[in-house]
């Protein structure tokens, strides 16, 4: 009976320990490297992705200088294009932020273990106090320290004011005529599809016929048995002497006295 329990105490430890090896070491994993220049809401534990889908994890977020070293960790059977971009997607309404690994592998070189991405290959979303500087400092370029101080902005909102003054009506009769045009334009745009397809099968027929067109406009009428040389003269040389001769005084003169 003893000996019963201490065999099934045996396996039960052998059991423990293959699931603990199993559990502790996991699936396979490469490691990545990402640089950012920040990494806002990014932590120990956010998911990496491919289109959506979990593959990894971040490991660490180390600050470095004036960029952030992000180490990750990824399933070794999912395989990462050699050029990869590591974007930190926003926030959703079922997810945090997390760090989206793009475009999905489809052939050719892949990232080794340990690889090493570049800032120039990761991007992170545009914070608000960052659209709230961008306005603060659109505002303080039109404002009287930048390019208003000689007055410049107010006076081409006064021109502006001036040259639309009393033209509403015009102004109206302008872009509703201008909608009636691209109307037209928009109604008619299968004809006029049509008309530039078949101009340009014209053209490429034309082009492809190039040099039946030259044989045709270069060809010139040739007397049998001439040779190529007196065929490009019209009329044939003995014909115009003979008329010369025909014509001439001298000859009319000696032809009067015989």
């Amino acid at each position: 009976m003893r000996r019963r329990r201490l065999i099934a105490a045996g396996v039960v430890l052998a059991v423990a320990a293959a699931a603990a090896v199993v559990f502790a070491g996991g699936r396979p994993q490469r490691r990545l490297v990402a640089h950012f220049s920040r990494t806002v809401g990014i932590h120990e534990g956010s998911s990496v992705r491919v289109l959506g889908v979990r593959i990894g994890e971040v490991v660490s977020v180390t600050p470095q200088g004036r960029t952030v070293r992000v180490e990750m960790r990824y399933d070794a059977d999912r395989r990462i294009p050699a050029g990869a971009q590591a974007l930190i997607i926003p926030p959703s309404v079922v997810s945090d932020r997390y760090v989206q690994l793009t475009p999905a592998y489809n052939g050719g070189a892949a990232l080794s273990d340990g690889a090493d991405v570049p800032v120039e290959r990761t991007a992170a979303p545009m914070e608000i106090d960052d659209i709230y500087r961008a306005l603060d400092d659109f505002n303080r370029a039109l404002g009287p320290g930048g390019a208003n101080a000689d007055g410049a902005l107010k006076d081409l909102v006064a021109a502006g004011r001036a040259n639309l003054e009393g033209n509403g009506d015009n102004l109206h009769a302008t872009l509703d005529g201008l909608d009636r045009a691209l109307s037209t334009v928009a109604d008619g745009r299968q004809d006029l599809f049509g008309t530039v397809v078949n101009l340009q099968l014209f053209t490429t027929a034309l082009a492809e016929s190039d040099q039946q067109v030259r044989g045709s406009t270069s060809s010139s009428p040739q007397w049998p048995g001439s040779s190529p040389a007196s065929a490009t003269s019209w009329p044939p040389p003995c014909a115009a002497s003979r008329r010369r001769s025909a014509t001439s005084p001298r000859s009319s003169g000696r032809t009067a006295t015989r």
